[in-house]
């Protein structure tokens, strides 16, 4: 009742001359999890854990610490519509979705900062016919939606591969045109962001001011047993995520903690599901930092270039499901090689409710950092982590 009076209170709040939204729905996911985290390398977990612990390749030492936590902070609360325009099939269309901190806005799990309640996810307003959807606001890239469908550990602890591979983006200013689909299976996604005035990513010196400084394409091909896409993304604001990081092997001419303004990417993921109860996936990436110029840490940064793969699979047995994946990026110029396991079971109990059990290392092999509490110095560092989740979605 609470639900469908909310839902009538944001209906009443979007209008269009001569229309209302007459169609809103309110959905959202509690995605909870409670695990034993070891981190040498720094990655954290989310809501505060850790988040205060790797600063310039150094990272606070922590042995075997319990935390509850939002799973990769994505626990959600979102309002969606459309409305008919009354000009042929055209439809005006939003989405509100933020994310929700099911902890408060304290800090925890040894975080020094404060987090929010509430965060921005996917925020657009657009239209939709027969010449397929345009949408302009906050929105995962395709480059980031085509590489959910191979990840068995989408946002399950620590083992999202966020944590993996650089490209899992959700960007403001973008607008995004995604075609019908072709012979009821290929999609096209373009997608531009204009520079706004922002600090240009491949000068320092100069800014970015046209339509689209940073630009998206994918291609998706889609049925019932498989799955394919081939993106890639241009000038995408950000660093690689493990290529110029401080290392044993990094050579002289860079410095040892580099990084780029901006990367290029190239994504290739596929999925099959030879038999009902099967699923198979695989993704391959290759990105390259861009030089800019001005950048004392940038100006050479297109030496820095990253190769990821991860495979996965899944098997279901009535409402349990068992999935592992494995997944490798290596760094072309400081040649660290980031390597991820990870093994769960998950117990699907209805549609709405599933729960989780995990267990996920990360190696950064060929790498050495300096960790404090205690000082000393780690080479091939892990972060290992072994939990709980709970799922519940409306």
């Amino acid at each position: 009742m609470k639900k469908n009076l909310l839902a009538m209170a944001i209906s009443t709040a979007f209008v269009l001359p001569g229309a209302a939204f007459a169609d809103v729905k309110v959905y959202g996911k509690f995605n909870v999890g409670l695990d034993d985290q070891k981190d040498e390398i720094g990655i954290t977990s989310s809501n505060g854990t850790n988040s205060s612990q790797q600063t310039a390749g150094s990272v606070k030492y922590a042995d075997s610490t319990w935390s509850l936590h939002d799973q990769n902070n994505s626990s959600r609360l979102g309002f969606k519509g459309d409305t008919e325009l009354g000009v042929g099939d055209l439809k005006a269309i939003f989405q509100l979705e933020y994310g929700v901190n099911p902890f408060g806005s304290e800090a925890v799990g040894g975080g020094s900062t404060a987090q929010s309640t509430f965060s921005q996810r996917n925020i657009f307003v657009g239209l939709q016919g027969g010449f397929g959807t345009i949408k302009a606001g906050r929105i995962d890239t395709p480059l980031k939606l085509a590489g959910e469908k191979a990840d068995q550990f989408n946002d399950e602890g620590i083992g999202d591969d966020t944590n993996l591979m650089v490209g899992e983006t959700r960007i403001n200013n973008i607008i995004v045109y995604t075609s019908p689909k072709i012979a009821e299976a290929l999609t096209v996604n373009l997608a531009v962001v204009p520079g706004g005035g922002r600090t240009a990513l491949d000068d320092t010196n100069s800014v970015d001011k046209s339509i689209a400084d940073t630009y998206y394409a994918s291609l998706v091909f889609e049925n019932e047993m498989l799955f394919g896409s081939v993106s890639y993304a241009a000038n995408e604001p950000g660093s690689l995520k493990v290529d110029g990081k401080a290392s044993v092997s990094v050579p002289t001419p860079i410095a040892t903690q580099a990084s780029s303004a901006g990367v290029d990417i190239l994504r290739v993921v596929g999925a099959v599901k030879p038999i009902v109860d099967l699923e198979l996936n695989a993704l391959f990436q290759q990105a390259k930092g861009i030089d800019q110029k001005g950048s004392a840490t940038s100006a050479t940064a297109s030496e820095l270039k990253e190769t990821t793969y991860l495979v996965g699979a899944g098997y279901s047995i009535e409402a349990f499901k068992l999935k592992a994946e494995y997944g490798q990026t290596k760094a072309d110029y400081s040649d660290i090689k980031r390597d991820l396991m990870a093994f769960g079971i998950d117990y699907k109990l209805n549609k709405a409710f599933t729960t989780q059990l995990y267990y996920i290392q990360y190696q950064d092999k060929d790498r050495t950092i300096s960790l404090t509490s205690p000082t000393t110095a780690v080479t091939d560092p892990k972060t290992t982590a072994f939990g709980l989740g709970v799922v519940f979605t409306f």
